[in-house]
């Protein structure tokens, strides 16, 4: 679908370039787009397995295990029903405390397995549900690698500089999705 998207925008940029007489610059914009593109991926690379490895350690450590027992206790409250199902409360936690981590990729398949689980749970979409894709969504992370590797390739002075302002939004927005899920499915979930 996105790929669809894509190319009915470069189609109506090529066209309205031909119409503009501007086609010149459309295809200025390719290219130096795509020598850009491959510059910024290759400056953004070393950063990420950077980060993606040290997080990988501190998970090889035990720290998303201990990060798990540390926060069961709030998100049985959260999402009830992810916690019918033990399967479905270990991905659960999984996924959180590897998002915490700023492991994003390895989150997803333990978030993908726990949605499936909630939602097979009540066959409906609940507040767990809801506010599960919520967190994911705000994505809390202890420190934000990706931004920080973003920032770095694209030559920002002081590409850490983030950390707090990146931090204080995620926190915030997973408070605002608390109270929404809240708002709109109310306090009790419906068994």
């Amino acid at each position: 679908m996105l790929g669809k998207i894509l190319i009915i925008l470069l189609a109506a940029a090529a066209v309205f370039g031909i119409v503009n007489g501007s086609f010149a610059e459309f295809d200025n914009f390719l290219t130096d787009g795509a020598d850009y593109t491959v510059t910024f991926i290759v400056g953004i690379a070393g950063s990420i397995c950077f980060f993606c490895g040290m997080a990988n350690v501190a998970s090889e450590a035990g720290l998303t295990e201990k990060l798990s027992k540390l926060f069961s206790p709030v998100f049985k409250r959260l999402l009830p029903s992810a916690f019918k199902n033990k399967k479905t409360a270990e991905n659960t936690i999984l996924n959180i405390s590897s998002n915490i981590l700023g492991l994003g990729n390895a989150a997803t398949p333990f978030g993908i397995s726990a949605a499936r689980g909630i939602y097979s749970e009540d066959k409906r979409i609940s507040r767990s549900l809801a506010l599960f894709i919520l967190f994911n969504t705000s994505s809390v992370q202890i420190i934000p690698s990706t931004v920080i590797a973003v920032r770095k390739a694209a030559g920002a002075s002081d590409p850490a500089g983030v950390i707090l302002p990146v931090f204080i939004t995620q926190v915030v927005s997973a408070v605002l999705a608390v109270l929404i899920s809240f708002a709109f499915f109310g306090r009790e979930e419906k068994k």
